[in-house]
């Protein structure tokens, strides 16, 4: 939240002075904040944004987004088909089924070429396709084979076309069944013969630990085809596989054996190659959070294994809590100091370090320009978009020192505040405060004051840890204590409590993780209140309408991601509602005899009106394709279900705000949901099936259409100009 004056950051460090308005740069985040403080309109906002990022370009996002997410769908329908094993169907037909789809594959991208956007989506789903094979065929004739052996054949016999396809998504694929493949082996053949599992864990460290390297030593030989997200995933399944032995240590320290302390050498060793690397060298500050955190889990670990053994309950959760806060602060202000670093040094430095990585607008288009921030402003005054009393107003805000937080550092924030929150919580009901309802409530609220008050009114990092802790503290305490106070539904109790909490404090905080987490406490135990009945006493449609009341108010407060006044100020209400939809749609999965039809429309609706908003920003736009596109929601309306209609519109808002945020919510959401409806009980194997296949042929169809029409339209273009 931007304040009027000047304050020192968010994690305690001394405020930097006003930068020169001469060496001001105009980025999406400083657009972004004069959009939030009134001084651009919101046409003015997106003639800013063309400036420094190009036009929003359409077409090439929609025909990269319809062909993966449609691919998705699809091959999780084939995936599902199969799965459902039809006794009706004989083997060598299925058989003939999955190699036709194979070699049709092939075909594809051999007529597309594999360097084509086409020819890598053909290439990729001929790949999983070949999973598929073995599978049917291990079921059709039994062969008695480890499963271990089905991954990998399946990483061997897909690996030239891995190697050819020069594809990050196809990498990323191959390394996963490489990394299952790897540990079914060590179960199935290792494990029974006593081996410690630490050796597992560190192979599979090594593993990831090798493919971030291989990225690297490519990519500084001009190989520009495996993009940042790929070094950062590596480099995270790295960390996290090899943190495990270690944490194990510190849990049972007599029973550690020889592999576990090679693996803490082991991981030594990668983090000191993390800070050379991705601080020295090339500076990366998602990676460099990983790093922390790992550090911190670790740390936190250690703190509460040590105050176990000289301390009673209560006063190790209580110290333990105190203690990770600690840790938590010192990790968060050096990644800030980090950052201040980095955004000094050049742009070509900058430029994939993740140090604006925030709830902010990122480049999507083309012709995008570096240019000043004065100089942009006096060309919206050009176009008569600011007057010269706004611009000096923008000169004053944007040079006034601002807190850039990405979101994957308040991410450690928030973890380590939550953490720290479960063990106080955890210190309180054994010293046997939870008897008391009313007590309870009271010191609730009492925690919830000093948080807000520490949070407001400190500047240090461990005061502002604590304050944020003791905010998600008070809010456990006031929905536990109210729930005991009334004696009536637990979960509706404790909801009505949090939610009244969080609105009574959303303002006194200035802390974004308390704002976003307390407002997602408040969803999620709604969306459990809601599903109730449905979950867990089987009473079907009892509370369906409460459900599909939430969806409509989650999928209304989305847009207060987008409100122009106090726009950071609702910003992590907005997400949290984001998250809360995709979590609610997730939980109703599992409610028996849910009607899923009036989330259909709510949802369905909310993507027509970004159709039309998005249509609105796009020149060339006709009543035909806008036809398309609705005739398309309609259709996905009817075969499909509400979390794939919750994806796409996440997705699509997401592009056409230039939120960068909201459009990972909604792609990394599609393969979860997808997951969820395979395992839902409600549905066959064979309805799941066509529900993703059928949604699948309605996205490559809509591709189909808008490329026939982009390539029409340039055939025009050319008859014209001859």
């Amino acid at each position: 939240m931007s304040e009027p004056h000047e304050k020192p950051d968010e994690f305690g460090t001394e405020s930097a002075t006003r930068t020169p308005t001469a060496e001001l740069a105009a980025t999406p985040q400083l657009i972004d904040r004069l959009y939030s403080a009134g001084v651009l309109s919101s046409s003015g906002r997106v003639a800013a944004l063309k400036v420094v990022n190009g036009p929003l370009i359409w077409w090439p996002w929609v025909e990269k987004t319809l062909l993966f997410l449609g691919l998705a769908l699809t091959l999780s329908g084939v995936v599902c088909f199969f799965a459902w094993n039809w006794d009706a169907l004989p083997g060598l037909v299925k058989l003939a089924i999955v190699q036709a789809g194979i070699v049709g594959c092939c075909v594809v991208a051999w007529q597309k070429t594999i360097e084509t956007l086409p020819g890598k989506a053909a290439i990729t789903a001929a790949a999983v396709l070949v999973g598929v094979f073995l599978a049917v065929f291990g079921q059709v004739y039994q062969t008695g084979a480890d499963a271990y052996q089905l991954f990998v054949g399946w990483a061997l016999l897909i690996l030239p076309w891995v190697v050819m396809g020069r594809f990050a998504g196809l990498w990323v694929l191959w390394l996963a069944i490489v990394n299952v493949g790897v540990s079914l082996f060590w179960e199935q053949t290792i494990d029974p013969r006593g081996i410690d599992s630490e050796w597992l864990l560190l192979i599979l460290g090594l593993l990831n630990s090798i493919a971030a390297a291989v990225r690297e030593f490519v990519t500084e030989r001009s190989c520009c085809w495996l993009p940042i997200w790929f070094r950062r995933v590596t480099v995270a399944a790295a960390l996290a596989t090899l943190a495990a032995p270690a944490f194990s240590i510190i849990v049972n320290f007599s029973r550690a054996g020889a592999s576990a302390w090679v693996d803490v050498v082991v991981l030594l060793m990668a983090l000191a190659v993390v800070y050379w690397q991705f601080r020295l060298r090339k500076p990366d500050l998602f990676v460099l959070t990983c790093g922390a955190t790992t550090i911190t889990v670790l740390a936190c670990a250690g703190v509460i294994r040590t105050l176990m053994k000289v301390s009673d309950e209560s006063i190790v959760f209580f110290g333990s809590g105190l203690a990770i806060l600690g840790i938590v602060a010192v990790m968060t202000r050096w990644l800030m100091a980090t950052a201040r670093d980095i955004r000094q040094q050049s742009p070509e430095t900058r430029r994939d370090s993740g140090v604006d990585d925030g709830f902010v607008s990122t480049p999507d288009g083309l012709d995008a320009q570096q240019i000043s921030l004065k100089e942009l402003l006096v060309q919206l005054s050009e176009e008569g978009q600011l007057t010269e009393p706004e611009i000096d107003s923008a000169l004053s805000i944007a040079t006034t020192p601002e807190d850039q937080t990405p979101w994957f550092v308040q991410a450690l924030i928030g973890f380590g505040a939550w953490l720290a929150c479960l063990l106080f919580l955890g210190s309180l009901g054994i010293a046997g405060l939870f008897d008391n309802g009313v007590a309870t409530t009271i010191v609730g609220v009492g925690l919830l004051a000093g948080g807000a008050f520490l949070d407001r009114f400190t500047d240090s990092a461990f005061p502002r840890q604590l304050g944020l802790a003791a905010g998600l503290t008070g809010l456990g305490l006031t929905g536990i204590g109210f729930a005991e106070t009334t004696h009536g539904n637990e979960i509706s109790s404790a909801t009505i409590a949090i939610s009244l909490a969080t609105a009574a404090f959303y303002v006194p905080f200035r802390s974004d993780p308390f704002r976003f987490l307390s407002c997602l406490f408040s969803v999620a135990l709604a969306a459990f209140w809601a599903c109730d009945f449905s979950i867990f006493s089987g009473r079907g449609n009892g509370l369906s309408l409460g459900i599909h009341i939430l969806i409509l108010v989650e999928t209304l407060g989305i847009g207060l991601i987008f409100t122009r006044q106090g726009q950071q100020f609702l910003r992590p209400a907005g997400y949290a509602m984001a998250v809360g939809l995709l979590g609610t749609l997730q939980v109703t999965q599992y409610a028996s005899g849910l009607a899923e039809w009036s989330s259909v429309v709510i949802l369905a609706l909310a993507q027509l009106w970004i159709l039309r908003r998005a249509w609105a920003t796009t020149s060339n736009a006709s009543k035909q394709d806008l036809g398309v596109a609705v005739a398309g929601t309609v259709v996905l309306g009817i075969i499909s279900v509400p979390g794939v209609l919750a994806s796409i519109g996440a997705t699509l808002l997401g592009h056409l705000e230039r939120d960068n945020v909201l459009k990972r919510l909604g792609l990394l959401f599609l393969p979860v949901y997808i997951a969820s409806f395979y395992y839902s009980l409600e549905t066959t194997l064979l309805f799941k099936s066509l529900v993703l296949i059928g949604s699948g042929l309605v996205l490559w169809a809509a591709r189909w259409h808008f490329k026939r029409r982009i390539q029409t339209a340039g055939s025009n273009a050319s008859e014209i100009q001859s």
